[in-house]
């Protein structure tokens, strides 16, 4: 026999007999089914960003559908949920970082694949309002202002 599997079946045929005067001889025919498990991917989740909406599908490809999703280790970040039966991670964040974790499909002959993944969430973004300045100079000895700028918005990240 080889000892490497592959996807798909065998059947064999075994013969058993003892050498006892009276001869007894059983026979029964196996059939072996290898099943590919699912291979499960991340497809490499983009970054998020704190307190805004977050929505990445992972992937699976392989064993007998459907499937199950769940969170094998650790955690997703908090805001953010795996849906069971379609493989989305959506939600809005509500903590920064990066976070690993290993998501597990069971296919529904209970074969199961895993992988682990990470989502790295950056921090709010700060926006900053100018608000006008006003210009002060001497000319001549004489305190001249000038009028203030309109606000000018500001995004910083």
């Amino acid at each position: 026999m080889a000892n490497t599997a592959q996807v798909g079946q065998s059947a064999f045929l075994t013969i058993v007999s003892n050498a006892s005067p009276v001869a007894q001889v059983g026979q029964s025919v196996f059939l072996i089914v290898l099943i590919a498990a699912p291979l499960v991917s991340c497809n490499n989740p983009p970054d998020g960003q704190f307190g805004l909406a977050y929505s990445h599908a992972l992937s699976v490809s392989g064993g007998t559908a459907p499937y199950t999703w769940s969170i094998s280790s650790v955690a997703l970040p908090t805001g953010l949920s795996l849906n069971a039966a379609t493989g989305a991670i959506t939600g809005v964040p509500s903590v920064g970082g990066t976070f690993t974790f290993t998501v597990q499909v069971v296919d529904s002959i209970t074969a199961v694949g895993s992988v682990q993944c990470y989502i790295s969430i950056l921090p709010a973004a700060i926006t900053i309002t100018f608000r006008g300045v006003r210009r002060v100079r001497k000319e001549n000895g004489t305190r001249c202002e000038e009028p203030a700028a309109p606000e000018a918005p500001g995004r910083v990240m």
